[in-house]
């Protein structure tokens, strides 16, 4: 990117910067529809063998919010991240899945 050294600096920056901006909300937006996607959502923690894989599945509703509530709060949406941690809460609570319980409390 090319700024020119006269005239309007400030309007090029702020172009320069709108369209970075852009970006961003665009991949976070992305990340937001394919999320839901996966059977299930694992961590280092969780255990990935046959018999668990049902329990897995049981806690992706809450995690999902988890995330969600992560790319709000990643796109300068408080309000709307609040709302997605306190379903991933509930829903978190609700199948014993503690440590994204407290992750969405933290």
């Amino acid at each position: 990117v090319l700024i020119p050294n006269v005239g309007k600096i400030d309007f090029y920056l702020h172009t320069l910067l709108m369209d970075f901006v852009q970006s961003l909300l665009s991949q976070i937006e992305s990340l937001f529809i394919v999320v839901d996607k996966p059977q299930f959502i694992a961590t280092s923690l969780d255990n990935i063998n046959p018999s668990e894989m049902s329990k897995l599945q049981r806690r992706k509703a809450g995690r999902v919010s988890k995330i969600r509530g992560d790319l709000c709060m990643l796109s300068c949406s408080p309000c709307d991240a609040v709302i997605f941690y306190t379903a991933a809460i509930d829903q978190c609570q609700a199948q014993l899945d503690h440590e994204w319980v407290a992750a969405a409390l933290a």
